[in-house]
Protein backbone atom coordinates (compact mmCIF):
# COMPACT_ATOMS: atom_id res chain seq x y z
CA UNK A 1 0.00 0.00 0.00
CA UNK A 2 2.88 2.34 0.77
CA UNK A 3 4.35 1.74 -2.69
CA UNK A 4 1.04 2.58 -4.36
CA UNK A 5 0.66 5.80 -2.37
CA UNK A 6 4.24 6.74 -3.22
CA UNK A 7 3.54 6.22 -6.92
CA UNK A 8 0.41 8.37 -6.65
CA UNK A 9 2.43 11.18 -5.05
CA UNK A 10 5.11 10.95 -7.74
CA UNK A 11 2.54 10.99 -10.54
CA UNK A 12 0.72 13.93 -8.90
CA UNK A 13 3.96 15.89 -8.60
CA UNK A 14 4.74 15.15 -12.24
CA UNK A 15 1.34 16.50 -13.25
CA UNK A 16 1.85 19.65 -11.20
CA UNK A 17 5.28 20.23 -12.72
CA UNK A 18 3.82 19.79 -16.22
CA UNK A 19 1.09 22.35 -15.54
CA UNK A 20 3.55 24.90 -14.14
CA UNK A 21 5.91 24.32 -17.08
CA UNK A 22 3.08 24.83 -19.60
CA UNK A 23 1.94 27.97 -17.79
CA UNK A 24 5.42 29.45 -17.85
CA UNK A 25 5.84 28.59 -21.54
CA UNK A 26 2.57 30.36 -22.33
CA UNK A 27 3.72 33.43 -20.39
CA UNK A 28 7.19 33.52 -21.88
CA UNK A 29 6.48 36.74 -23.80
CA UNK A 30 5.13 38.49 -20.70
CA UNK A 31 8.17 37.40 -18.70
CA UNK A 32 10.49 38.65 -21.44
CA UNK A 33 8.81 42.05 -21.38
CA UNK A 34 9.22 42.21 -17.61
CA UNK A 35 12.91 41.36 -17.97
CA UNK A 36 13.36 44.01 -20.67
CA UNK A 37 11.95 46.78 -18.47
CA UNK A 38 14.38 45.88 -15.69
CA UNK A 39 12.67 43.26 -13.55
CA UNK A 40 15.12 40.79 -12.07
CA UNK A 41 14.65 37.08 -11.54
CA UNK A 42 13.76 37.69 -7.91
CA UNK A 43 11.09 40.24 -8.89
CA UNK A 44 9.52 37.84 -11.37
CA UNK A 45 9.59 35.00 -8.84
CA UNK A 46 7.92 37.25 -6.24
CA UNK A 47 5.28 38.25 -8.79
CA UNK A 48 4.51 34.64 -9.67
CA UNK A 49 4.43 33.61 -6.00
CA UNK A 50 2.10 36.49 -5.11
CA UNK A 51 -0.18 35.61 -8.00
CA UNK A 52 -0.32 31.98 -6.87
CA UNK A 53 -0.98 33.01 -3.28
CA UNK A 54 -3.84 35.32 -4.28
CA UNK A 55 -5.42 32.68 -6.52
CA UNK A 56 -5.16 30.11 -3.74
CA UNK A 57 -6.64 32.48 -1.15
CA UNK A 58 -9.48 33.34 -3.51
CA UNK A 59 -10.20 29.66 -4.08
CA UNK A 60 -10.19 28.93 -0.36
CA UNK A 61 -12.53 31.83 0.45
CA UNK A 62 -14.96 31.08 -2.37
CA UNK A 63 -14.93 27.36 -1.53
CA UNK A 64 -15.63 28.09 2.12
CA UNK A 65 -18.51 30.40 1.23
CA UNK A 66 -19.99 27.85 -1.19
CA UNK A 67 -19.68 25.08 1.41
CA UNK A 68 -21.33 27.25 4.06
CA UNK A 69 -24.25 28.10 1.75
CA UNK A 70 -24.71 24.48 0.71
CA UNK A 71 -24.60 23.23 4.30
CA UNK A 72 -27.16 25.84 5.38
CA UNK A 73 -29.43 24.83 2.51
CA UNK A 74 -29.05 21.17 3.45
CA UNK A 75 -29.85 21.94 7.10
CA UNK A 76 -32.98 23.87 6.13
CA UNK A 77 -34.07 21.12 3.75
CA UNK A 78 -33.43 18.29 6.24
CA UNK A 79 -35.23 19.99 9.10
CA UNK A 80 -34.28 19.69 12.76
CA UNK A 81 -32.33 16.62 13.71
CA UNK A 82 -33.80 14.31 16.33
CA UNK A 83 -31.69 12.26 18.70
CA UNK A 84 -31.71 8.57 17.89
CA UNK A 85 -33.95 6.29 19.87
CA UNK A 86 -32.05 4.21 22.44
CA UNK A 87 -31.55 0.57 21.50
CA UNK A 88 -34.02 -2.01 22.70
CA UNK A 89 -33.35 -2.81 26.31
CA UNK A 90 -32.35 0.85 26.66
CA UNK A 91 -30.42 2.63 29.33
CA UNK A 92 -32.65 2.55 32.39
Amino acid sequence: MLAVSGMVVIIGLGGMIAVVWASLNERRRELAILRSVGAGSRDILALLALEGLLLTAGGVVSGYMLLTILSLLAAVHAGPLRPRDPPMGGFD
